[in-house]
């Protein structure tokens, strides 16, 4: 359970109401944090505005940026190994992303490729971190649908 509970349905902007809709259509209910996020309609749009601008930026594969969101698929390419490896350099605080780490990076993705990746493990990083401080738990949607 959350340590803050969600907004009032009753009392939520509009905008932010159909985009908990939308969810609740596309996953069978809105994602737990930005329930917590609507509380604060400012941060709310902010959080979506940077999902929606890694969503369309649209440079790296879909099934990366689902590995990255969701760190369970198995992984098939040697892209994939180092991007992988690459996040947790980067989501272990006081850890730094080595030289050699960012080359080997750089070897499989252009640099806009690269400025999008490291956005997402970023945000990623920093809604994990927002999660756990309010103990938002995992709706688990990293699991096909009815298992």
């Amino acid at each position: 359970m959350a340590r803050i509970s969600d907004a009032d349905p009753d009392r939520l902007e509009p905008a932010v109401k159909a985009v908990l809709d939308a969810q609740a259509k596309q996953w069978g209910a809105p994602l737990l944090n930005h329930r917590v996020y609507a509380r604060r309609p400012t941060i709310f749009r902010g959080a979506r505005a940077m999902w929606s601008g890694l969503d369309a930026s649209g440079l790296l594969d879909k099934r990366l940026v689902a590995l990255l969101n969701r760190r369970v698929a198995s992984l098939n390419s040697e892209a994939e190994r180092v991007a992988l490896e690459y996040a947790d350099a980067m989501t272990i605080t006081g850890r730094d992303t080595s030289e050699e780490l960012f080359e080997r990076v750089r070897r499989h993705y252009a640099d806009d490729a690269l400025v999008e990746l490291t956005a997402v493990i970023a945000w990623e990083n920093s809604s994990s971190k927002f999660n756990r401080a309010m103990r938002v738990p995992s709706q688990k949607l990293w699991r096909p649908r009815g298992a």
